[in-house]
């Protein structure tokens, strides 16, 4: 865990400094299943530089208690911004917000992790931004749960809200609805074609594909 506390230090592991002494802080995985925790009790104006090595296993990187945009560049690999905090990560497959934060989860290109979970409460967002792919298919596996296939490219969500096709292009795009609860509507918004989970009055019910 690396824990920025509202006196100006920052905690990792043993290790106690303060956070304008620092240029970065540089933390590595094991073969194993790693989880890196950043914790902050308040929002750091000074800019730090944190570089996240997960190596083997299935790692998970755990995002700050501030809203956040988490841009995945290629394989597992990406960077965390949250204010003045840049998370610069590399072999991490499972990428978690905050509770009650707006996270926004960016897929760029071919970038690929293999989960993204916007944490309870908030808005959060997944966007496909860029790529061409011969199919992108989405399937809805409950409110704000799913899972998004950009030909052999799978990423699972849970805790989202809007999922946003903002550039990706496909010669194929799918919808699957498996939440039985539902029922699917299509409309046009500034140019845009938005397709929206409903409830049985027609309502909202927590997910929209754009």
């Amino acid at each position: 865990t690396v824990q920025f506390a509202d006196d100006g230090s920052v905690t990792f592991g043993d290790t106690i400094r303060r956070v304008a002494e620092l240029s970065g802080i540089v933390a590595t995985g094991t073969d194993g299943n790693d989880t890196l925790t950043v914790s902050t009790e308040s929002a750091t104006t000074v800019t730090v530089h944190v570089w996240f090595d997960g190596r083997g296993g299935s790692d998970t990187l755990i995002g700050p208690q501030r809203d956040a945009a988490w841009i995945v560049t290629g394989t597992a690999t990406g960077l965390l911004k949250a204010g003045a905090l840049e998370i610069a990560f590399a072999g991490v497959e499972h990428l978690v917000g905050a509770p009650e934060t707006w996270d926004r989860f960016v897929l760029e290109g071919v970038g690929w992790v293999e989960s993204v979970d916007g944490g309870g409460g908030g808005f959060d967002t997944l966007e496909l931004a860029g790529g061409s792919f011969d199919e992108i298919a989405a399937t809805v596996t409950g409110a704000q749960s799913g899972v998004i296939a950009r030909d052999d490219l799978v990423t699972v969500y849970d805790g989202l809200e809007p999922v946003e096709f903002t550039a990706a292009n496909c010669t194929v795009c799918v919808l699957n609805v498996s939440d039985s609860t539902a029922s699917v509507s299509v409309r046009t918004v500034a140019g845009n074609t938005v397709v929206e989970l409903t409830d049985a009055n027609g309502a909202p019910s927590g997910e929209t594909h754009t």
